[in-house]
């Protein structure tokens, strides 16, 4: 081999080795790349997975919440109808009546978060009381028996 043919193949092999080399960082910039996307993609995908899963836990607490509300409103709504019973038999026992409309029945008087107003029915012998607390309404009938002396 002459030093020419061999100065010309030593300098192809660098020049080949050189190219390889460069391909080589180009397909290894070209996978980073991809990768960067995908693991931007994933990150999104994640991002949303979560995001939705924060809505939707509001979403139930909140709701909840509401719930409560109402189911305390509905205690207290019972509560104050029961204050209205207890009115009522105070007012046939002492055979006392603040307001004149006849013992027993009582007008709406407020109590509390919310008011009552009992109906006394003498024939049936029964108490309807109905309580109001924020517009939800809880009503009470009781029934009781003449005492024999």
């Amino acid at each position: 081999m002459s030093r020419r043919n061999f100065n010309s193949t030593v300098s192809k092999a660098c020049v080949a080795s050189t190219r390889s080399r460069y391909s080589l960082r180009v397909t290894r910039y070209r996978l980073l790349s991809n990768r960067r996307g995908a693991i931007l993609l994933v990150a999104l995908i994640g991002l949303v997975s979560l995001s939705m899963f924060g809505a939707a836990l509001v979403s139930m607490v909140f709701w909840r919440s509401e719930m409560m509300m109402l189911d305390y409103d509905r205690l207290k709504a019972f509560y104050v109808a029961e204050a209205g019973i207890s009115q009522a038999i105070h007012e046939l026992k002492t055979d006392y009546d603040p307001d004149s409309n006849g013992p027993g029945n009582v007008s709406e008087t407020p109590f509390d978060d919310g008011v009552f107003e009992v109906v006394y029915h003498p024939i049936e012998r029964t108490l309807t009381s109905q309580g109001i607390v924020n517009d939800t309404t809880r009503t009470i009938q009781i029934a009781f028996a003449r005492q024999t002396q």
